[in-house]
């Protein structure tokens, strides 16, 4: 009698997309705090987030869903997490 491999559940596909989605984001994440870190401006959008560097070595998160503006922790010049911007 032949055996198979147990079918992936619905949610299991799911699950595998959101975890391959946040990797991404992560990876982005990391490339843009390297590059304030040495002051260079970069942009890179995932979906509907927009990551950016500055040259004076800011590290930056933008999400239009939200409204906000986030700084990695130690790197905006004075801000708060979660700063509103207009």
């Amino acid at each position: 009698m032949p055996t198979s491999k147990p079918r992936k559940g619905r949610g299991s596909v799911r699950r595998d997309r959101a975890e391959r989605a946040e990797l991404q984001v992560r990876r982005e994440a990391d490339y843009i705090v390297e590059r304030a870190l040495r002051g260079e401006g970069r942009v890179v959008s995932i979906g509907p987030l927009v990551l950016f560097s500055t040259a004076t070595g800011d590290a930056w998160m933008l999400d239009p869903a939200d409204g906000l503006a986030r700084a990695w922790p130690g790197m905006a010049g004075g801000c708060p997490m979660g700063s509103p911007r207009p």
